[in-house]
């Protein structure tokens, strides 16, 4: 019984904080990005960015949990299925978006201005690209868990 209602919460906090840690990204990228371009809103990026962390970190070890719980911490059945494989697939996507996360929020204390500072051409794609990841991430995990069945 403790273990269908561990694994239901966990099931529900990883799936709330991975769309919310998608959503934050979207929201920063596509929304705030473009409309913080003579840096009126760079105040806001610091606080999101605060709220981002903990987001992240509550989705990956949650995600690590209710994998071990899934596969009754069986390693065996993690790296002998195609559901295993593709499972570790979209968790090592969303690994370097996290390590930005983390990284990036030792030099927070600079007001960001988008568009100000002529920054080079890689570090443009750069948020695009966390942002496809994290896409990745989230469609592989709704794809292995809607669509594969548990090893068994």
């Amino acid at each position: 019984m403790y273990y269908n209602i561990l694994d239901f919460l966990i099931t529900y906090i990883h799936l709330f904080s991975s769309f919310l840690w998608w959503g934050l990204t979207f929201f920063v990228i596509f929304i705030l990005g473009p409309v913080n371009k003579k840096g009126f809103y760079s105040s806001i990026l610091p606080r999101i960015h605060k709220f981002v962390i903990p987001i992240s970190t509550l989705s990956i070890f949650s995600g690590i949990v209710l994998t071990f719980i899934n596969i009754d911490f069986d390693l065996n059945r993690l790296f002998n299925s195609m559901w295993g494989y593709m499972l570790i697939v979209g968790g090592l996507f969303s690994l370097p978006v996290y390590l930005i996360v983390i990284f990036r929020s030792k030099n927070r204390n600079v007001k960001v201005q988008l568009g100000k500072k002529k920054l080079p051409q890689y570090n443009n794609l750069l948020p695009y690209l966390v942002f496809l990841f994290l896409s990745i991430t989230i469609s592989l995990m709704i794809f292995v868990t809607q669509w594969f069945f548990l090893p068994s």
